[in-house]
């Protein structure tokens, strides 16, 4: 914000730090924000729910979410609204979901999804520091919003494509084509970015 008066011809060089990362692990890879001062208050994302191959992976499951927390033990108490798409021997199923990790990962399965169908998600910090999910399916005609008594920081922010874990373990991962995470956006008291969209392939 300062104003420099020169006197004469100079070089400038941008000083700058990476703010978008592409994170991956063992089992979840996408992006994760961090370091906003203050923390964010929303997170979105948009993506179309997969078409599994059931017949490659018959017990397998993929989960696509958006988030806030829990990306390390720097940032506890993962809130989080996604779906998920499993094949049960052979049988593909999928549905629309939200879970807090303060309450002993509570949460609810919402209403089932059909592959091809384009899921809109956010997360939102209420006034007084609860958070509320948004999850809906226009395809549908399926809309699910809720306030919860969430009080993590918000300091960590997510979008991310995973192989959820079923209590002793993961599942296998499901068998698909790809998944696009897209209209990716944050807000918070400094800085509210898009991001380009985030692709992932189980193949």
């Amino acid at each position: 914000g300062a104003t420099y008066a020169f006197t004469s011809s100079v070089t400038l060089y941008a000083q700058w730090t990476i703010g978008i990362a592409v994170s991956q692990s063992t089992n979840w890879s996408g992006y994760v924000f961090t370091g906003a001062s203050g923390g964010y208050q929303v997170v979105s994302g948009s993506w179309v729910v997969p078409s599994l191959n059931c017949s490659v992976a018959p017990n397998s499951a993929v989960s696509i979410w958006v988030g806030v927390n829990g990306a390390s033990s720097s940032y506890p108490g993962l809130f989080q609204t996604g779906t998920s798409s499993l094949c049960t021997n052979g049988v593909e199923s999928s549905y629309a979901w939200w879970t807090d990790e303060q309450m002993a990962y509570v949460g609810i399965e919402l209403y089932s999804v059909s592959p091809g169908n384009t899921i809109n998600a956010s997360i939102h910090q209420n006034s007084g520091g609860a958070w509320s999910y948004s999850v809906s399916d226009p395809s549908n005609s399926q809309t699910s919003t809720s306030a919860e008594a969430f009080s993590g920081s918000g300091l960590c922010a997510e979008w991310i494509v995973e192989d959820p874990g079923t209590g002793g373990g993961l599942y296998t991962l499901a068998n698909f084509s790809s998944v696009s995470i897209t209209n990716m956006s944050l807000t918070s008291p400094v800085t509210g970015p898009t991001l380009p969209p985030y692709s992932e392939k189980s193949n």
